[in-house]
């Protein structure tokens, strides 16, 4: 019973922070960048934090939020410290967080390569990318949403580290190389709070490929999965479980 009462008052702390802002830790001065009254997507959400400021910062006219949730988790998260509640966090309840935290967003459960593929191409004008943080699955993302940004539009993300032997230092260097192929171009190449942003300038075909890209999505999903197996010299992991329990705990520190 005290369990229980204990695991009610950290939910209803936690989205009182939420819902007037408490918890701000620098990241969200990225979306400043953004445009207002967009079709955007958040990808990777947790318990929707982030999501809170996108719709105060960017007013976004449609909004996806996409996550694994229990899709990829089951009914807890795993124990990682004080970001997960030592474990006792179910993902149901982060999922019912997030849509309080963006009422009006569309919540997506699933791998998010494979709920990409289920949107029209140029669909998003901007999307933001905070999931496995590794460079496989962030080579695969990047290819994805080449498709499904508009062209001209942005792409924001997390966990910028320039060091070779950072555990995120995947990220950096996947888009780079996105840059360098000429596809993306660099607006913000790590911050002070780790955030980057990147101007789809490139797409990979100037037809619209709309209906094929919904009716196809899961070969589209290995396509993706193939080249960045192929880049990165190893098997994709097909999951976001790779997030290290360091990183959540500096966020849970945030």
């Amino acid at each position: 019973m005290i369990s229980l009462v204990l695991q009610k008052v950290r939910s209803v702390r936690h989205r009182v922070a939420i819902r007037f802002g408490l918890r701000p830790n620098g990241r969200e001065h990225i979306l400043r960048r953004a445009p207002k009254g967009a079709v955007c997507a958040e990808i990777g959400v947790f318990r929707g934090e982030f999501a809170s400021h996108i719709v105060r910062i960017t007013r976004p006219a449609e909004m996806h939020l996409i996550d694994g949730w229990w899709a990829l988790y089951g009914e807890r998260y795993p124990d990682w410290g004080a970001y997960t509640d030592y474990g006792r966090l179910g993902t149901r309840q982060a999922h019912d967080e997030a849509q309080e935290a963006a009422p009006n967003a569309i919540l997506h459960v699933g791998h998010d390569l494979e709920v990409l593929a289920s949107f029209p191409d140029r669909h998003f004008d901007w999307a933001y990318l905070d999931t496995s943080h590794t460079y496989g699955q962030t080579v695969a993302e990047l290819a994805m949403l080449s498709h499904k940004i508009k062209p001209g539009g942005l792409l924001l993300g997390d966990d910028w580290h320039d060091d070779a032997t950072h555990t995120h230092a995947g990220v950096s260097k996947a888009v780079r190389e996105a840059c360098a192929s000429g596809e993306w171009r660099t607006i913000v190449e790590g911050d002070e709070f780790a955030q980057w942003a990147i101007r789809l300038v490139r797409p990979h075909s100037h037809h619209d490929h709309s209906k094929q890209s919904v009716r196809s999505g899961p070969s589209k999903l290995t396509q993706y999965q193939q080249h960045a197996a192929a880049v990165s010299g190893s098997r994709l992991i097909g999951d976001v479980r790779s997030f290290d329990r360091a990183r959540h705990n500096s966020d849970s520190d945030a």
